[in-house]
C-alpha cells in the first residue's frame, strides 16, 4: 500500500510538526530558563534593596553609638555620680561630704558604718549607714542637702525617733538613721 500524499499536505504536516517541536523545545528548555532569570532577578533586587536598608541601619547604629559615647562622657563630666577611683575612696569622700553637711547645720553624728559596695547596671552603688541627734529643722535640712546636692545621693532606709535628749525650747530633737547612697561608674 503505497500512501501517496500531496506535496502540499506534507508541507502542512511538516511545518505543523514542526511548530509541534517549537512548542515543546519552548516548554521544556526556553520557558524555565527564563523563569529563573527573572525569578533570579527579583532575588537580586530584593536581596539589594534589603542591603540598603540593612546599610542604613548599620549606619544609625555607629551614630546611635557615637551619641552614646558623648552622652556618656558628658555625664561623667558633669559630677552627677562620685568621681574617686576606688569604692573605699568614694565611701571616705562620702563620709567626709556628710560630716560637713551635718555639722554645718548642728547635729552631731553618733555612728557611721560602710555599707557593701554593689554592681548596679554599670555603677557601684555606695553606701553609709549614719545614725545623727539634732533638732527637727536641723535633721529636715540635712536630709534636702543630702538629695539635692551634687553628686547626686540618695537616702534611704530612714528612722526617725523622738530623742531622749531635750532640743531648746520649741523644737523637737531626733535621732535619725539612715543610709546615703551614691553611685561610682564602673572603672572609677
Amino acid at each position: 500500500m503505497n500512501l501517496s500524499i500531496r506535496p502540499v499536505y506534507r508541507r502542512i504536516f511538516a511545518v505543523f510538526i514542526l511548530l509541534i517541536l517549537s512548542f515543546v523545545f519552548w516548554a521544556i528548555v526556553v520557558r524555565p530558563s527564563f523563569t529563573t532569570i527573572i525569578e533570579r532577578n527579583n532575588d537580586i533586587e530584593e536581596t539589594r534593596f534589603q542591603l540598603g536598608k540593612f546599610n542604613g541601619l548599620a549606619a544609625k547604629k555607629v551614630s546611635a553609638e557615637e551619641a552614646l559615647v558623648k552622652v556618656t562622657a558628658s555625664q561623667s563630666n558633669r559630677g552627677e555620680f562620685l568621681q574617686e577611683g576606688t569604692s573605699a575612696l568614694a565611701s571616705a569622700q562620702l563620709q567626709t561630704r556628710l560630716q560637713a553637711i551635718v555639722k554645718s547645720n548642728g547635729a552631731e553624728i553618733s555612728a557611721t558604718r560602710t555599707l557593701p559596695p554593689q554592681d548596679y547596671d554599670g555603677f557601684q552603688k555606695i553606701g553609709l549607714r549614719i545614725t545623727l541627734a539634732g533638732e527637727l529643722d536641723a535633721v529636715k535640712t540635712i536630709l534636702h542637702k543630702i538629695e539635692s546636692n551634687v553628686p547626686y545621693l540618695l537616702v534611704d532606709n530612714l528612722e526617725l525617733k523622738p530623742s531622749r535628749v531635750q532640743g531648746s525650747a520649741n523644737q523637737l530633737r531626733l535621732d535619725a538613721t539612715l543610709d546615703v547612697l551614691g553611685f561610682l561608674p564602673e572603672g572609677g
